[in-house]
């Protein structure tokens, strides 16, 4: 009688068990959110104690001559506390004054100096040159001309 009742009392509490894991409640919830990315808003700076058009001018001696200087104007909002910092860049020539100058045989490239993050907000450090580089190969046509070029600063966060 011992054996039938506590077989009884055991199958009876595991049914319990069972019954009781399968009856339990659960609950979840879930949904689909929105977040906003920020913006990067970085500008090339002339103003600064004399920076912008240096004024040398571009021999054909195949040595870069810095020819531009700058800093780097970090526009971002300041709660994200974003520092940038300028890596590199390209200058592309576009022309010359006199057309019959072969300003292909005038290269251009970006050198950072300086290189430490700028604050939002700041202009501090990152300075940067823009240097053409002529050629030997460069003809006399390209004497006493007007040389067009465009500059494009990177930067990182």
């Amino acid at each position: 009688m011992r054996r039938v009742f506590s077989l009884v009392f055991v199958t009876t509490a595991t049914l319990a068990v069972l019954v009781g894991v399968g009856l339990a409640w659960t609950s979840s919830a879930g949904g689909s959110f929105q977040a906003s990315s920020g913006s990067l808003s970085v500008a090339l700076d002339f103003s600064n104690g004399g920076y912008g058009y240096i004024g040398n001018a571009v021999y054909p001696t195949n040595s870069p001559i810095n020819v531009l200087k700058g800093q780097i104007k970090n526009n971002t909002p300041a709660n994200p506390g974003i520092a940038v910092a300028a890596t590199t860049g390209s200058v592309n020539v576009t022309g010359a004054s006199n057309v019959a100058c072969n300003y292909g045989t005038i290269t251009g490239d970006i050198v950072v100096t300086n290189n430490a993050p700028v604050p939002p907000g700041g202009v501090i450090g990152d300075e940067w040159y823009a240097r053409l580089t002529m050629t030997t190969a460069a003809n006399n046509d390209c004497q006493g001309n007007t040389i067009s070029y465009d500059v494009t600063v990177n930067v990182t966060t």
